[in-house]
């Protein structure tokens, strides 16, 4: 099991009003004890009042997505997974469409080439729109990382450049 799958890690992540919401859900609102466990230790760690909030605290809420853009995925999940590995794995997909365009191009003409040009197109534009989100994703989560503030500080660094080449290959483009 790697950090991000674990769950004492995945809770250190949580920031304060989060962690004492699901502390608040008490031993009967998880199906597993230790969970719970872990979310009482976390809570004991950064010293936290172990009582139920006497109001609701406002969870993450809303489709996935929507949380992922606004910063509330935790850091190690929208770094690692949305931005290094999905990225790349998209990445790999839109060089591998491009290729199989241009090779396909090659051997056909008229309207059929220009049908095949403009799905690389439209690939390449979807790659941009998900880095985009990703890059978006992680400068929020990183602003609401309770761990390591070098972490965050790092995973911001790491936007920036990112941004930063992006901008010199689309200048380089026109």
């Amino acid at each position: 099991m790697d950090a991000a799958e674990n769950p004492a890690y995945q809770c250190r992540e949580w920031t304060d009003e989060y962690l004492l919401a699901q502390y608040a859900l008490g031993p009967s609102g998880y199906a597993d004890p230790h969970s719970y466990q872990l979310i009482r230790s976390e809570v004991r760690r950064r010293n936290l009042p172990e009582v139920v909030p006497s109001a609701p605290v406002d969870l993450p809420t809303g489709p996935y997505l929507a949380r992922l853009w606004r910063g509330e995925v935790p850091l190690g999940i929208t770094f690692w997974g949305w931005f290094v590995v999905g990225a790349h794995l998209l990445a790999l997909l839109v060089r591998s469409v491009e290729r199989a365009a241009l090779a396909a191009a090659k051997t056909t003409s008229g309207d059929f080439a220009s049908f095949i040009g403009l799905g690389a197109a439209l690939l390449v534009l979807a790659f941009v729109g998900y880095l985009v989100l990703a890059l978006v994703a992680v400068w929020r989560s990183a602003a609401q990382y309770r761990g390591a503030p070098m972490l965050a500080a790092l995973a911001r660094i790491f936007v920036a450049l990112n941004v930063l080449g992006l901008i010199v290959l689309f200048v380089a483009w026109l």
